[in-house]
């Protein structure tokens, strides 16, 4: 009796359910072409994250320690061509047109660059949204969502206030230098070469306009106390070029102890006796793997009127939002 009555509640549910395949370039757009009299309280999406194969096998820093899990996605579910952030703003076109068949669209964001995108698009259009953070294990993800009817969703899921004023970027006025052109691309190319240097690895994710942004990693902090470290260059070079002179002064013993050496050795090999080599000693260094990056940043150089800026956003890492001062520090000494 129990088995006929879930029997019969399944088959109830699949009468309210409806597969309808896409055969469009439209997300959500093809369920109203037949003009269908249906309304939704709500559309979900878990769009794909990545825009590549390449991008996909690099999305994850090797200083970050390996997922638990594989991924349980086939390359179709998880490439889309210009990756989420292309997919998202296309699902917010097409939501213009369909404002009145769905009360509230909501997406899930992989990356929380794409999710600051998406929101100032929001606010340029005066849409009503919403976002909240889902973080399980080392995995985080961003849902947001917004309406073009009268709801207050903030009731529902409040925004995440305090967790954006952290990750305010950090802005500098990168000055005009002689004999260059003043515009981001020669900015951009001045700044991967400090990054080069500082031994940081960068990414470029989006180049869009006048905007140029990279994804940028430090594992190790190779930008504080350079001042120092070029004192101890010197001081280094000074002691080699002493141990040189030194080195030089003493060659001249040296040969005549190897002459007396190779004497001393035929007189032994004529006797009959041998010499015995001296063993061969390797000097194996211990390879150190970091669990974690120091420094996990969106850098940013932006085009304001005649003003070309340079942005910093913290993603995460151990030096924290002081690292970004450090790092924006070295980039104002060195910009010359």
């Amino acid at each position: 009796m129990l088995t006929k009555t879930k029997c019969a509640i399944k088959s109830n549910r699949s009468k309210l359910i409806q597969v309808k395949k896409n055969t469009s370039s439209t997300l959500i757009t093809y369920l109203f072409t037949d003009e269908t009299p249906y309304t939704f309280d709500f559309c979900m999406c878990n769009p794909p994250f990545y825009s590549s194969l390449q991008e996909l096998y690099e999305s994850r820093s090797p200083a970050r320690p390996p997922p638990k899990n594989g991924f349980t996605g086939s390359p179709h579910e998880l490439i889309t061509e210009g990756g989420e952030l292309k997919f998202c703003r296309k699902l917010l076109k097409e939501s213009k047109e369909q404002k009145d068949k769905i009360r509230i669209f909501t997406t899930m964001v992989g990356h929380k660059y794409n999710l600051a995108e998406l929101i100032q698009d929001l606010k340029a259009d005066k849409i009503i949204y919403t976002h909240t953070e889902f973080c399980q294990g080392r995995v985080t993800r961003w849902g947001l969502a917004w309406t073009f009817q009268d709801y207050n969703i903030h009731e529902l899921v409040p925004s995440r206030d305090k967790l954006r004023k952290k990750t305010l970027p950090l802005t500098y006025l990168l000055p005009e230098l002689p004999n260059c052109v003043y515009n981001v691309e020669t900015a951009v190319t001045k700044i991967k070469n400090m990054l080069i240097d500082l031994n940081m690895m960068y990414k470029v994710i989006e180049k869009r306009g006048n905007n140029i942004c990279l994804d940028v990693i430090a594992k190790t902090n190779t930008w504080s106390n350079q001042r120092r470290k070029k004192r101890m260059m010197k001081r280094i070079e000074a002691e080699n070029v002493k141990k040189i002179k030194h080195d030089t002064a003493d060659k001249v013993d040296a040969e005549q102890h190897v002459n007396d050496a190779v004497d001393a050795s035929s007189s032994l090999i004529s006797n009959g006796s041998s010499i015995s080599p001296i063993p061969e000693t390797n000097d194996h260094t211990q390879n150190i793997t970091e669990t974690e990056h120091v420094i996990h940043a969106i850098l940013k150089v932006i085009k304001k009127e005649n003003d070309v800026l340079l942005q910093m956003e913290l993603v995460d890492g151990t030096a924290g939002k002081e690292g970004l001062h450090q790092i924006i520090q070295y980039i104002k000494n060195n910009w010359k």
